[in-house]
């Protein structure tokens, strides 16, 4: 009972976590974390082939820092403020960005949130309290741009003593409004060693950017179905009612697609977005830096397209998936996955031109900014050649894999045009190396019963095998290999051409292939299975003699897998029990049952064992007892 307990606490820790600490950047969170004692490298669960995930994992942290460390600087600019607030007569001071949420990464600087005391924001005028001691401003919602509102003032016969110049007061026919180009010209005298940067004033050094703001101590209409809008299990509840009880801020800027936008003031909910990442779990974070460095190193860094993402919209992303999806999904092991689908979510952005505001789904927030004038440009922004034919090579592992997801090729029935299909994918997967792509083609035929095509297949997969082949995936290369593939390829072509002129690996077949033969089926009934591309050329060579009644190549296709076992050629060791276990089947079509259960028997003295390897022995080992009773009965 304790161990099945242990099981489910472990299967929903993100969840209980979330529950126990909604606010991980608090003291208790923090204390948690110092006195965890599996907080180490060690109690991270990785699955034996998550290597690319551990690595990712482990180079993010040396950039963005542990969890330790982010927490640590949360709570830094939270103990921060408390301090500079103590002797702030006129607002508060609120640290915001990249560094208030706990990254520090190269570029970040330092936003700050200067709001304003002596200025009081309401939702409707029934919100008036008398007497009215401060400066007030009603909200005016602007259906036709959400997001954004008119500040109407109630009363303007003291505006000087409270706080505001007439200077930022606009009088209209419908009544007097504060206006953003005023306020904003007024903040600035305030500051005169700032200029002006979008709705902040930044710095000489532009290392701090502050924006003088508004506040309203009610949540906005147009927000107020985000607090009971559908959501999985984040943000935490007890995060949603301190957002909706805090309010929100108001900042002196317009909208971007209109020209004459200077009585409009954009809502920001800057504090509710840094509770909300404060209540992302470590993965959330990573996942979040993730993308700011993507931004940063890779789409900036193209002239045609910088500056058309900004890390805000980044975050939105985060925040939406998150919201969308259960809390579990963001466990480390599952960091690509989560960083898929933030991607995915925001090409679908790019793609209809639409980035929904968290809060304000309404508001399109790339207007202005992002149109069918440049978005195509921003979703095919990659220029440089080498990550081009990096994504092709992707491009073609997924082909080989969508391939044998297909139908099955043999079935009764099975039309031209899913053949068609096949020849689509199996064509595509030819560029990761110079064999791997063809020797699929060749179970692909084998299983449509062309053997000897699949025969000339593997004639030229074989003539391709060669030594001096560089082997993608081995864990070290030494001098000889380095050299051999300098040999074989040249400076001027490209990534694409010397991959498949120059290096060779394993075909992998994926569980529950539709393209490996019959005789092997249950060797990828539960997972996935990677054969050496030599062995898997001899081992279709022997299915086909087999077929074909040719014993005299069959028994030869035979002995050559036997001796490249027996030599370990160009095999890793973690292969051989794979490899033993289907040279013990190729035995026993042969009927040499004796040295099949010897091939099953070895396959099984491995650290690595081959899935099938038991099963396969223990069905030989009833058939050989099923003989050995018969033949006592004879006798």
């Amino acid at each position: 009972m304790y161990k099945n307990c242990l099981e489910r606490r472990k299967k929903q820790e993100q969840w209980i976590l979330n529950l126990r600490y909604p606010d991980k950047s608090s003291n208790e969170y923090l204390e948690y974390l110092q006195n965890c004692t599996g907080y180490s490298n060690d109690h991270l669960l990785w699955p034996c082939n998550a290597f690319k995930e551990k690595y990712l994992y482990e180079h993010l942290v040396n950039t963005v820092g542990t969890e330790i460390d982010i927490r640590t600087r949360q709570r830094l600019f939270i103990v921060m403020d408390m301090i500079n607030n103590v002797d702030l007569p006129d607002g508060t001071r609120i640290s915001s960005g990249s560094l208030a949420e706990g990254l520090d990464l190269p570029g970040s600087d330092q936003d700050v949130m200067f709001v304003k005391y002596n200025v009081r924001v309401l939702r409707n005028i029934q919100n008036i309290k008398h007497p009215i001691r401060y400066t007030t401003l009603v909200m005016e919602s602007d259906t036709d741009h959400p997001g954004f509102t008119k500040l109407r003032l109630l009363a303007e016969d003291d505006v000087e003593s409270r706080g505001l110049t007439s200077k930022c007061v606009e009088s209209t026919r419908d009544g007097a409004y504060l206006s953003v180009n005023g306020f904003v010209d007024e903040a600035s005298k305030a500051l005169p060693d700032t200029y002006l940067h979008g709705p902040c004033l930044s710095t000489e050094d532009q290392a701090v950017d502050i924006a003088i703001c508004l506040k309203s101590t009610y949540f906005p209409y147009q927000a107020i179905p985000w607090s009971y809008r559908h959501r999985n299990q984040w943000p935490p509840n007890n995060v949603i009612d301190r957002i909706i009880n805090y309010g929100c801020l108001l900042v002196p800027i317009g909208p971007k697609n209109i020209s004459d936008s200077h009585l409009l003031w954009r809502f920001s909910f800057s504090v509710a977005e840094k509770q909300l990442v404060h209540s992302f779990n470590f993965t959330q974070l990573l996942c979040y830096g993730l993308l700011k460095l993507i931004l940063k190193c890779s789409i900036n860094t193209n002239e045609d397209v910088k500056d058309l993402l900004c890390s805000y919209f980044l975050k939105t992303a985060v925040f939406w998936v998150s919201e969308e999806m259960n809390i579990n999904t963001f466990e480390l092991p599952k960091l690509f996955f989560c960083l898929s689908l933030c991607l995915n979510k925001l090409m679908l952005w790019v793609n209809n031109c639409y980035c929904p505001n968290y809060f304000i789904p309404e508001h399109n927030m790339f207007l202005g900014k992002i149109t069918t004038d440049n978005n195509e440009i921003l979703l095919q922004s990659e220029s440089s050649a080498f990550i081009i034919d990096v994504c092709k090579y992707h491009y073609a592992k997924i082909s080989q894999c969508t391939a044998q997801l297909l139908p099955s090729a043999n079935t009764t029935g099975v039309t031209y045009n899913m053949h068609k299909r096949y020849q689509r994918h199996l064509q595509d997967g030819i560029k990761t190396d110079a064999v791997s792509g063809w020797l699929l083609y060749a179970s692909f035929y084998y299983v449509i019963g062309h053997y000897t095509v699949t025969l000339r297949l593997t004639d030229y997969v074989l003539s391709r095998s060669t030594s001096d082949m560089m082997y993608i995936s081995c864990p070290t290369y030494d001098e000889e290999d380095i050299n051999n593939y300098r040999q074989n390829v040249c400076n001027s072509v490209t990534l694409n051409t010397r991959i498949k002129n120059a290096t060779v690996k394993c075909v992998t077949y994926v569980k529950n292939s539709s393209i490996i033969p019959l005789k092997l089926q249950l060797e990828v009934e539960k997972g996935d299975i990677d054969i050496p591309p030599i062995f898997m050329s001899h081992c279709l060579r022997f299915l086909c003699y087999h077929h074909l009644g040719d014993n005299l190549n069959k028994e030869k296709a035979l002995r050559d897998l036997d001796f490249i076992v027996k030599k370990c050629i160009l095999i890793k060791m973690k292969e051989l029990s794979d490899l033993l276990t289907i040279l013990g089947v190729c035995y026993e079509i042969s009927d040499d049952t004796e040295t099949a259960y010897q091939c099953y028997k070895e396959a099984l003295k491995f650290d690595y064992v081959c899935l099938s390897a038991e099963t396969r022995k223990t069905k030989l080992f009833e058939v050989l007892y099923q003989l050995h009773r018969c033949s006592e009965n004879v006798l």
